[in-house]
C-alpha cells in the first residue's frame, strides 16, 4: 500500500499518475502492462490502491491519457456479446458516462474499451445492433436449414383472444401507464394527458430542459410474426408536425412479454414517403402493421427498423 507518507507529498490519485508517467518513460513506450508497472514502479503501491483511485488498471491507463494493450486484444465479437449480456440485466443500453460507469461495474471489461473502440457509446450501439441483426440472420439461415428455431408461434387461447376485443380501452390507457412508468425509471419526468387531442403523454428532461411530446399505440398478436394493424388519424398526425413529437407502439408480442417501438415523428413521415406505409387517398387513418422476423427484429412495410426496438436512448 501507498504509505501516509508518499500520501503527504500529494494525493493517492496523483501520485500513481506520477508513477505510471516514470514507469512509461523507463520503459520508453506509453503501453505497458499492469505486470509491466508493478515490476517497475519505485514505490510500494498495490492493485487495491489502483482500483480504489480508479476503478481499475485500465481505467488508471485512461486517466494517463493512453490505452491499455489489452483493448487492441479484445475482438468486436467479444464486446458484442459482453455489451449484449450487461443490456438483459440492466433492461436498457448502457449510454453516456453512466453507461461506461454500468459496463465497468457489470462486466470484465473496462466501460472505456467500448466507449473507445468506435469512438463513444452511441456509435458502439449503433454497431451492436448491427452486429444483433447479422446474428440474427444467420440463425434465421440455421432455422430455414433446420439447424435451429428462433421463431416460436405463439397461439393466444380463443378466450384470451376475446378477452382483449373486449377490453381494448383497458389495454389502450395500460399501455399509456406502462409508457409512463418507462419514463420515470429512466429519469424522466411524465404524465398522461387529461385530454386526448393527438398526445398521449408529455416528458420533461430536466436536465437537458426537453419537452417530449409522445403518442401511444398498443397492438397485439394474433400470431409472432405480424402483429394487428395500428392506426394513427390523419387529423392528429398533421397536427404532430415537430420535432419532439415521438410514437410509442406498445407491442404485446405474448401474454407475458411487451416490447416498445419507439419511433420520432420524421421516421414515420419518412415510412409514408417511401412507401412503406400506404396512405388511402380520402381515409382519415393511417394504418399499418409491425412485422418480425426474428425476437429482436421489427419491420415497417420494407424498412428495418429493429433499431427502434426498445431504444429509449432514442430519447436522450
Amino acid at each position: 500500500m501507498i504509505s501516509s507518507k508518499n500520501n503527504q507529498m500529494g494525493n493517492k490519485r496523483a501520485i500513481i499518475l506520477q508513477e505510471l508517467d516514470k514507469v512509461a518513460k523507463k520503459l520508453k513506450k506509453e503501453r505497458f502492462t499492469r505486470e509491466e508497472f508493478f515490476k517497475h514502479s519505485t514505490i510500494p503501491v498495490s492493485q487495491n490502491d489502483i482500483e480504489g483511485e480508479f476503478g481499475s488498471y485500465a481505467e488508471a491507463m485512461v486517466a494517463m491519457g493512453v490505452r491499455p494493450l489489452k483493448w487492441k486484444k479484445i475482438s468486436d465479437e467479444k464486446l458484442f456479446e459482453t455489451y449484449d449480456n450487461v443490456y438483459k440485466k440492466l433492461g436498457h443500453y448502457p449510454l453516456g458516462h453512466p453507461g461506461v460507469i454500468e459496463l465497468s461495474k457489470l462486466s470484465p471489461i473496462s466501460g472505456h474499451t467500448f466507449r473507445h473502440r468506435f469512438g463513444g457509446l452511441k456509435n458502439f450501439l449503433f454497431e451492436y445492433k448491427n452486429w444483433l441483426l447479422g446474428k440474427n440472420i444467420e440463425t434465421r439461415r440455421q432455422t430455414i436449414t433446420g439447424k435451429a428455431r428462433i421463431i416460436h408461434k405463439l397461439e393466444i387461447p380463443h378466450e384470451e383472444s376475446e378477452y382483449f376485443d373486449n377490453k381494448q380501452i383497458y389495454s389502450g390507457k395500460a399501455a399509456e401507464n406502462l409508457v409512463v412508468a418507462e419514463l420515470l425509471f429512466r429519469g424522466f419526468n411524465a404524465q398522461i394527458l387529461q385530454v386526448d387531442e393527438g398526445i398521449d403523454v408529455f416528458a420533461t428532461n430536466i436536465k437537458k430542459n426537453e419537452l417530449y411530446l409522445i403518442q401511444v399505440k398498443h397492438t397485439y398478436y394474433e400470431k409472432s410474426t405480424k402483429s394487428r394493424p395500428i392506426s394513427i388519424t390523419v387529423s392528429s398526425f398533421e397536427k404532430n408536425k415537430k420535432s419532439n413529437v415521438y410514437y410509442i407502439f406498445v407491442l404485446e408480442r405474448e401474454i407475458n412479454r411487451r416490447d416498445f417501438l419507439i419511433l420520432p415523428f420524421p421516421i414515420i413521415d419518412q415510412l409514408i414517403r417511401n412507401g412503406s406505409i400506404i396512405t388511402g387517398g380520402n381515409s382519415k387513418k393511417i394504418s399499418f402493421n409491425v412485422i418480425h422476423n426474428s425476437i429482436d427484429s421489427a419491420f415497417i412495410g420494407n424498412t428495418d427498423l429493429g433499431r427502434y426496438l426498445n431504444a429509449w436512448d432514442v430519447l436522450l
